[in-house]
């Protein structure tokens, strides 16, 4: 399978949530209307994230990519939390408490691999 589609197609779709939540933001609607749009999107871009290291640095930082993941996950994160006050009914709820989960699951395992990384590399 060729990892570039998918590349192109993630990247379509965090530009595309991307202008939709500047759209709601600029017709000053109220954050429940597009929080879950900038969750999927900064989700969709924690995914792309060393692919578009390569692409614009030529080869990919071991130290950057974790930094940058961490920080796309710690995002979501507070994303997550601050959309649990606007949710409006239980499913709301449970999806942004999934995302909380998956965010905190997400960091671990972004140190986990850098530690091992980082170790291979010494050795």
């Amino acid at each position: 399978m060729n990892n570039k589609l998918f590349f192109y197609v993630y990247l379509f779709l965090v530009a595309f949530l991307s202008i939709n939540v500047f759209k709601h933001i600029s017709q000053g609607a109220p954050p429940a209307d597009y929080l879950i749009y900038a969750i999927i999107a900064l989700t969709f871009l924690g995914l792309i994230n060393n692919d578009l290291i390569d692409l614009f640095y030529g080869k990919s930082s071991l130290i950057i990519s974790t930094i940058f993941d961490i920080i796309i996950y710690i995002g979501i994160f507070i994303l997550s939390i601050f959309a649990m006050k606007y949710a409006e009914n239980t499913l709301d709820t449970i999806l942004y408490f999934l995302f909380i989960i998956i965010s905190v699951l997400m960091i671990v395992v972004t140190i986990v691999k850098y530690r091992r990384q980082n170790l291979n590399t010494k050795t």
